[in-house]
């Protein structure tokens, strides 16, 4: 996640004008409607005026110019120095606006070596007003994060590693004062590549200072917030309609939910315990380079998946998934090791001949699973327009692509402004996940790989998903999924297969163990063959 990027943008309009500008033509709207008999759109209106006009302006304004990325990462070891005179352990970043937790090594009088933390990186340091030296290591969202790094620095002989954590640029140890903690609550928009510019107006006007940030490829989070219920009140719209207001102290995430998707939402994922059959996948000592240096993203990895189970790829981002994945399913060049898919040897194979018994759900619905500037319709046949039913004599059978198109359309619940002929650039990014998993899942494959399918989506879209992968493994299909949500990891899983630095440092039953003792694996404490201890 860049930490150098800026947003310039900044409006001059007083937003107490807008309002009222805005209320003004709503009132008159209501006595046209009232001359015109139209009741039911007076009343709209009347509605949608008095919640404008009660708007509150009581956040403190934060200039534009001064909003920053946080730059989120994760603690790692190398034998080799990550530091040297040429580039030295950068100072410490300390961030206007945010939140973001960093593992507090060692307080010095001087300087300290690099040899001194054992090749832990990323580092850096900061000088107090005491001018003793601070040093610190990783940085992270989350205070879950931040203490499985710790316990990790514990296995690795630091003696007092210490959590902190700067909230808008406020500093506090919360290993020397636990009850300092002070979370803060964000406002997340999902869905959406790019802010349109009224929502944009919106933040930075009748929001007035609430910090807006890019977070994730369809994810941007406005406000820092001392509490949870940062509103008084919370009003829902669903489809350009209000659904209704409800006091915060009133209601509760269930509540809220069904009112955003219209309809009762599982927010617990209901499903069966899994029977297991044939092996579909096998994995045998696979090997793939990293594009970033030159040693193995994926060193060694075996493993295999059965028909009727759900097994996940957990780990920290950056331990080698992607690769994984990409090796796979042909992306990235294969450098050791073998694939069999159902009994065939697929290790050098084409992505084409692979897709004959895989179904990919890609990490990257826009650069992988989608033609931005192509029609939903044109979307769904990408990998099937050369069969039989949507071609003939090498011209497209556009008729029965359309016909296709919209069965998937209706089946899937996707949802579109003009419908098979919608540009999938046009979409929301849950509908687009969705398009993408009506393709894939509609191609009957023995095996569907799903790469972070729920990211960035809403509840309804989750839940949504969630069920069809569910669907898919009762129906007799394996399902390799990749996760970094650690609720949906221990939910949807029938085993876990946990990724450290390019390795399968351990494989757990989702029964049987507990998001604590998956977090210690996932950062590399705990390692199995070894009673669970880190090598």
């Amino acid at each position: 996640m860049s930490s150098h990027v800026k947003t310039k943008e900044k409006i001059d309009m007083d937003p107490k004008y807008i309002i009222t500008l805005t209320v003004t033509l709503l009132v008159t709207c209501v006595i046209v409607a009232g001359l015109l008999g139209l009741t039911s759109a007076r009343d709209s209106l009347r509605g949608v005026a008095a919640q404008l006009d009660g708007i509150d302006f009581r956040l403190p304004r934060i200039d534009v110019a001064q909003r920053y990325f946080l730059d989120y990462d994760s603690i790692a070891f190398s034998a080799t120095p990550k530091y040297s005179y040429q580039h030295p352990i950068p100072e410490c970043r300390v961030y206007e606006h945010g939140t973001i937790y960093r593992i507090l090594l060692g307080t010095f009088n001087t300087k300290r070596a690099v040899s001194t933390f054992r090749g832990a990186y990323p580092l850096s340091y900061l000088v107090g007003e005491d001018k003793k030296w601070c040093y610190y290591a990783g940085g992270f969202a989350t205070r879950e994060e931040a203490e499985a790094a710790q316990k990790l620095l514990k296995s690795k002989g630091f003696v007092r590693p210490e959590i902190v954590v700067w909230t808008d640029g406020a500093y506090r140890n919360l290993s020397r004062d636990p009850e300092a903690q002070q979370i803060a609550y964000r406002v997340e928009i999902t869905g959406t590549e790019a802010l349109p510019d009224v929502v944009k107006t919106v933040i930075t006007e009748a929001a007035e200072g609430c910090e807006l940030s890019r977070v994730g490829q369809q994810l941007f989070v406005v406000g820092m917030f001392d509490d949870k219920a940062v509103a008084d009140r919370v009003t829902v719209l669903r489809k350009g309609k209000c659904i209704g207001t409800v006091n915060t102290c009133d209601t509760n995430k269930q509540e809220l939910s069904n009112m955003m998707v219209g309809r009762p939402v599982q927010l617990v994922i209901d499903k069966t315990p899994a029977h297991p059959g044939e092996e579909i996948l096998h994995v045998e000592d696979l090997c793939v380079l990293s594009h970033l240096h030159k040693r193995n993203a994926v060193d060694h990895v075996s493993f295999n998946v059965r028909a009727g189970e759900i097994v996940c790829i957990a780990g920290i981002d950056g331990n080698g998934q992607t690769e994984l994945i990409h090796g796979l399913t042909g992306l990235d060049k294969i450098t050791g090791g073998s694939v069999t898919l159902c009994g065939e040897t697929i290790t050098h194979a084409s992505i084409r001949r692979r897709g004959r018994n895989m179904s990919h759900i890609p990490e990257d619905r826009h650069k992988h699973g989608l033609v931005l500037d192509f029609t939903l319709e044109q979307n769904m046949v990408l990998q099937r327009y050369k069969e039989p039913q949507f071609q003939h004599g090498g011209f497209i059978r556009r008729d029965a692509v359309r016909a296709y198109a919209d069965r998937l359309i209706e089946q899937f619940d996707v949802r579109s402004g003009q419908g098979a002929v919608t540009i999938a650039r046009s979409m929301s990014g849950g509908n687009q996940q969705k398009a993408i998993i009506a393709r894939e899942v509609d191609r009957d494959k023995p095996l569907i790989i799903a790469v972070q399918p729920t990211r960035g989506l809403d509840v309804g879209a989750i839940e949504y998903i969630h069920k069809q992968l569910v669907a898919q493994r009762d129906a007799g299909k394996a399902v390799l999924l990749v996760s970094l949500e650690l609720d949906e990891v221990m939910s949807l899983s029938d085993r876990i297969l946990v990724m450290y630095e390019g390795q399968i440092v351990g494989e757990l039953d989702p029964k049987q163990t507990t998001v604590q003792e998956l977090g210690l694996y996932m950062s590399g404490a705990k390692r199995s063959g070894k009673d669970g201890e880190s090598a």
